[in-house]
């Protein structure tokens, strides 16, 4: 062991071609009682787990756990956990397992503890990169640091900026760190395209010259010219009608803007960052959003990921939202803790911070328990710990999104079943991702396993 990493070594080829050498591993969520390691690092053998395993395993010295309580075995499908038949058991995102292949970045439970299982990528939670200027407000762990990371060398930048994500997962944050960074003068000006009918939408952005209309009776500046020298954020951009569509796609090229009911141009330099939950490519090809346009917008595209898939981001930010609502004093039990971590988060971090604000509020005392959570989480933590997995929260979420029946968790898809959805998506990986409520890592593992390149399918 080396600082606050274990590492486990045993020899056997076939495991260690299973597992991304010395990127795999176990990370600490919460715990209760004495904390064992935040970082439990895999390197191809297996590790048990217990109060008091062989040596080299994973020691959790609690009550709740078993002498020899479990192990993590890696095979060539990845890396699986067996319950050695403890008294307690060992929960796998909210089911009660006895043998399962983990996924990446699903939350394992065993007594008072929960540990993220990271199936790559855990070099960036043992070195988070810091936070780059502009975005030290930011609440946000080690994967969405290599976000900002991105974001912050396309910041200064001319560059327009486009960011996807599901609603309620922080694009707005980020547009305003994107700013905070770009070292531009003027203003941050923000626009809920899905906000406003289409004449309105106009006025807004374009401005208004006295007389354009009826009730027009003085001069008006838009956004365009409220946010010279400075940025234009444009959320929900996939919601714009086509006429602004074109009106937005000639400033953009002219860096000019001609007001409703003006004869001449005016100067504009204001920077474009974009936000959609939409699949632009499809409404695209629906003639529902200008190609043209979607070319100016998307000259960087950034991602951000469900507040479901970065569940080591939800207590520092519920911690952070306490804090801002002058609550600090208040922390979840580790009951309540559970029930925040395993929960799907389907409205992201928008919701999270209501639930925040409701307990500031409403709890009196400085523990926040699980009879103080929104009737919401509690139904959906009915089944957890059964043996049989509860129904994803986000289910329903994901399923009106994609249009079609996204399967449960832990169920795989046939390799005919990914090779029907890849030609129906055209080999869109986040759309993928949305349907099946997976983070585009499994998705990638999966495409591994059949031998499928989702380029193929692009123009299928």
């Amino acid at each position: 062991m080396s600082g606050d990493t274990e590492t486990l070594d045993l020899p056997g080829d076939r495991a260690r071609r299973s597992l991304t050498p010395l990127d795999a591993g176990l990370v600490l969520l919460a715990a209760e009682g004495a904390e064992p390691p935040p970082i439990v690092r895999l390197s191809g053998g297996p590790l048990f787990i217990g109060r008091d395993p062989p040596a080299g395993g994973l020691r959790i010295a609690q009550g709740a756990v078993s002498k020899l309580h479990a192990q993590l075995l890696p095979t060539h499908d990845g890396v699986r956990v067996r319950d050695l038949d403890s008294r307690n058991g060992v929960v796998v995102s909210g089911r009660r397992v006895a043998d399962v292949t983990l996924e990446h970045r699903d939350v394992v439970h065993i007594g008072n503890v929960l540990y993220l299982f990271v199936a790559e990528g855990l070099h960036l939670f043992e070195r988070p990169p810091p936070h780059p200027a502009g975005f030290e407000a930011t609440v946000a762990g080690p994967t969405l640091r290599a976000t900002m990371a991105d974001l912050a060398v396309v910041a200064p930048t001319d560059l327009a900026v486009l960011l996807l994500g599901e609603t309620g997962s922080g694009k707005e944050v980020f547009a305003r760190a994107v700013h905070a960074a770009s070292g531009r003068r003027g203003r941050f000006v923000a626009l809920n395209c899905a906000a406003l009918p289409a004449a309105l939408l106009e006025a807004e952005l374009f401005g208004v010259r006295r007389g354009a209309f009826t009730g027009a009776d003085r001069d008006r500046d838009g956004l365009f010219r409220a946010a010279d020298r400075g940025t234009l954020f444009l959320d929900e951009i996939g919601e714009m009608p086509l006429e602004a569509q074109a009106k937005v796609l000639r400033c953009l090229a002219t860096k000019e803007v001609l007001a409703l009911g003006a004869t001449e141009p005016v100067r504009s330099d204001a920077r474009i960052v974009c936000a959609t939950h939409r699949d632009l490519a499809q409404l695209c090809r629906d003639g529902r959003f200008r190609p043209d346009l979607l070319g100016r917008i998307r000259q960087h595209t950034t991602e951000l990921p469900a507040l479901r898939d970065r569940k080591e981001d939800v207590l520092p930010l519920l911690r952070a939202f306490l804090s801002r609502e002058g609550r600090a004093d208040l922390c979840p039990d580790f009951r309540a803790t559970v029930l925040l971590v395993s929960y799907d988060w389907p409205f992201n971090v928008r919701e999270l911070e209501a639930v925040a604000r409701r307990a500031a509020a409403l709890v009196k005392g400085s523990t926040l328990r699980e009879s103080d959570l929104p009737p919401e989480i509690r139904a959906a933590a009915a089944g957890y710990g059964s043996k049989e997995a509860p129904a994803p929260v986000a289910a329903s979420v994901t399923t009106a999104v994609a249009g079609g029946d996204a399967p449960g968790r832990g169920v795989t898809p046939t390799a005919d079943e990914l090779r029907e959805m890849l030609v129906r998506h055209r080999g869109n990986v986040a759309a993928l991702a949305r349907h099946y409520a997976k983070d585009r890592a499994q998705l990638h593992r999966w495409f591994r396993r059949y031998q499928l390149v989702p380029e193929d399918f692009r123009d299928a």
